[in-house]
């Protein structure tokens, strides 16, 4: 009784403090304003957050972090009352970490570099010490001519001098009105974030990037003692400066040079890859210093040593799954999730060490309220996400569909939300063409107006584990956020960690997901599709 008087004075403040126009459901208006009150003023998010990147750390799939991310948020989440398991959803690889890593340059003068080595990278054959040969050749057939035969064992820079510029601009924004204005308005047809691949091969580019890849992989035939870069392997982005420095995965020679997004390459994880030189990548303004200093006449001398760790007993891949039981729509699933793997050169906060604080924070609110839902709320928190959403495309073809036939719970499926474009305060949501939840959102999103949460897009957005749900015909859903830092300084790079997220932004998420989970698992029918 106590609690329930708490709870209507609580929304006797809140209907004097706020709009409740589209508010129609005192029930719901009040589980609204429990749910802010708890994520605001009891958060424990930030506590999440800390231990998977400061405590843990990295959390590359397979590595000994992900297993430690695995068994600590299982542990976790059975602490707040659900059913849990770190499920295994399919042949991965092999695991890798990084034992001990240095690289500097020792002559003409000495210098620490900014670099880290590239995931699934081999370990050196002890100290590898001598002379950088710098190769910036255009085309495979100049530097074959040039240096056939005579690349085993060197230490090699590869690639072109990196344009630095200054930024008279702030690294972190919020959305504008007006860029939120243009997504309201966009249509289904336009896709933020699916088509980048397929605009990449029609771009200019293109051929020139495969040109240096058909490089890179003869250079790495040749079998040198290490390939040195400053980080512009990306299709989609230029190399960062200040600094920051992007961290992703070794390089592998292809086997079709054409098709650089083939399935059928080779990985760096596989557990027996080709050849694969140890790799290398620093700061761009380090890697043009290099450069200016060979192209004056002198040596450059470069001092390193990488030892690394495989994990080849279990080349598993796996999932945290957790589950709180419905009552009468209990057959029925109300899905929250994200990834919980990392890159290696930081801690992985913003990719997306905050999704996962923020899903295990949603249910730890809607438990602390007691709320009993009339479906089942299931938790996910991906693995290889980095490596093609495969976590979450396993978990959906063995649970939900596969390539030939539905599965039993395919029909039992409600709904999937997905957080995972950094830390950023959610703005609105991007609908993926889903019509007919429109004005479902529209509703939901209303007691998070006094935050600027409005925002319903009908374009659709990819790259994030939704798109499993979303390609399977479920619906599946990402939140639109504001994008801070993340492309400019936190993403995939040495500065993901920690400190560049905001805590009040990570409560207001954890508040909008447990409501949108309260909703879906409450109502009469499931979330419409497509």
């Amino acid at each position: 009784m106590k609690r329930t008087l708490m709870l209507l004075s609580a929304l006797c403040i809140f209907v004097f403090s706020c709009d409740l126009s589209a508010q129609s459901n005192p029930t719901d208006t009040l589980v609204a304003f429990s749910i802010k009150k708890e994520a605001i003023e009891n958060s424990k998010v930030m506590d999440l957050l800390n231990v998977l990147t400061n405590v843990i750390g990295p959390r590359l799939t397979n590595s000994k972090g992900m297993a430690a991310a695995n068994v600590w948020s299982q542990k976790t989440l059975a602490s707040y009352g659900l059913k849990t398991q770190v499920e295994p959803w399919g042949e991965f690889g092999r695991g890798w970490d990084v034992k001990s890593f240095r690289a500097a340059v020792t002559a003409p003068y000495a210098f620490q570099l900014i670099a880290y080595p590239k995931a699934w990278s081999p370990a050196t054959n002890g100290v590898v010490k001598g002379k950088i040969l710098y190769i910036n050749e255009k085309s495979l057939d100049e530097l074959k001519a040039k240096y056939a035969g005579k690349l085993k064992n060197t230490i090699i820079l590869l690639g072109e001098k990196i344009k630095v510029e200054p930024s008279f601009e702030a690294a972190a924004k919020r959305r504008t009105d007006s860029e939120l204005l243009a997504m309201a308005n966009a249509s289904e047809e336009k896709e933020a974030r699916t088509s980048w691949r397929i605009q990449f091969r029609s771009s200019p580019g293109y051929a020139t990037y495969v040109e240096r890849l058909k490089i890179f992989s003869w250079v790495n035939e040749q079998q040198p003692a290490i390939i040195l870069d400053g980080g512009t392997s990306s299709t989609r982005m230029q190399s960062r400066n200040s600094g920051v420095v992007t961290v992703q995965s070794a390089n592998v020679s292809l086997v079709d040079g054409s098709d650089i997004f083939g399935r059928n390459n080779p990985k760096p994880y596989d557990v027996k890859p080709p050849f694969i030189a140890p790799q290398v990548t620093m700061a761009a303004e380090q890697f043009n210093q290099i450069v200016e200093i060979i192209r004056s006449g002198k040596d450059v001398v470069f001092e390193c040593e990488l030892q690394v760790e495989w994990q080849t007993k279990d080349t598993k891949g796996y999932n945290t799954i957790a589950e709180w039981e419905g009552t009468d729509l209990k057959d029925e699933v109300v899905m929250i999730g994200a990834h919980m793997d990392s890159w290696h050169g930081s801690t992985g906060a913003t990719d997306n060490a905050v999704g996962c604080a923020v899903m295990m924070e949603a249910v730890r609110i809607l438990k602390q309220l007691d709320i009993k839902p009339r479906r089942t709320i299931r938790v996910g928190l991906w693995s290889a996400e980095e490596q093609g959403l495969l976590g979450s495309r396993h978990y959906v073809e063995n649970h939900l569909k596969d390539s030939v036939s539905t599965k039993h719970g395919y029909e039992k499926f409600s709904v999937y939300y997905n957080l995972d474009n950094g830390g950023g305060q959610i703005r609105g949501i991007h609908m993926q063409g889903n019509n007919g939840a429109a004005p479902l959102f529209r509703q939901w999103l209303e007691p998070f107006r006094v935050w600027n949460v409005s925002t319903i897009s009908l374009e659709k957005t990819g790259s994030t584990d939704h798109v499993a749900f979303d390609e399977a015909g479920l619906p599946g859903f990402q939140f639109i956020q504001d994008p801070l830092e993340y492309e400019p300084k936190t993403w995939h790079t040495n500065m993901d960690n920690y400190d560049h997220v905001i805590p009040q932004d990570m409560q207001r998420n954890a508040a909008i997901i447990a409501y949108f989970a309260y909703q879906s698992a409450m109502r009469d029918e499931k979330i419409p599709r497509k």
